[in-house]
């Protein structure tokens, strides 16, 4: 679970995860009961359950995996974003993903503005690799992120125990965070 002020501080969202392998339904709108979020889950601390009773309104949406595309481009047409690499959003790269892909698309649009198909190659071969990479890397911290079993639950702890608790900061993601568009660099990092 992931709560966070909005409004101003005035109220409160929650973002509350659970695996189920029966959910089929592609939306951000479907409502949903307080009491089938509480539901949901019931060995949550005090405090947080107080939280999930007092919600007001409440939306249920699915997570949906997906593997990376081969190609995103044909002729003059191409993707960007989520459209063209969506992603779980257990590393919060999703919009950081789509900025990126905006700035590079401009780049070579504007590197050769007589040869669309050839700038758009330019830059599907550029982010190709780099948003690949941040799916799997969002598929993998999800599953360190959700265990269900007590031996996955035991294999979490010792994983905490060796990366000293906080996984995402320990986690080796320097080639996330050094990758800047705006210049040439090795995508190997």
């Amino acid at each position: 679970m992931v709560t966070y002020y909005v409004r101003g501080g005035t109220l409160v969202n929650v973002v509350a995860v659970r695996q189920t392998p029966d959910w089929i339904e592609e939306s951000w709108s479907i409502p949903a009961e307080t009491g089938d979020l509480v539901a949901a889950f019931p060995k949550v601390h005090r405090d947080l359950r107080t939280l999930l009773e007092r919600a007001g309104e409440c939306f249920k949406w699915g997570l949906f995996d997906r593997d990376p595309l081969p190609r995103w481009t044909t002729h003059r047409v191409t993707l960007l974003g989520d459209a063209a690499h969506p992603m779980l959003p257990f590393l919060g790269q999703g919009a950081a993903m789509a900025m990126e892909d905006a700035y590079v698309l401009a780049r070579e649009l504007a590197r050769t503005p007589d040869d669309i198909e050839s700038a758009l190659r330019a830059y599907e071969v550029e982010r190709i690799p780099r948003t690949s990479r941040v799916q799997i890397a969002a598929r993998e911290q999800a599953r360190f992120l959700h265990v269900a079993s007590p031996r996955g639950t035991r294999l979490v702890e010792g994983r905490d125990a060796v990366l000293g608790g906080d996984v995402i900061s320990n986690y080796k993601i320097d080639w996330l965070y050094r990758y800047d568009p705006t210049h040439d660099q090795d995508l190997t990092l």
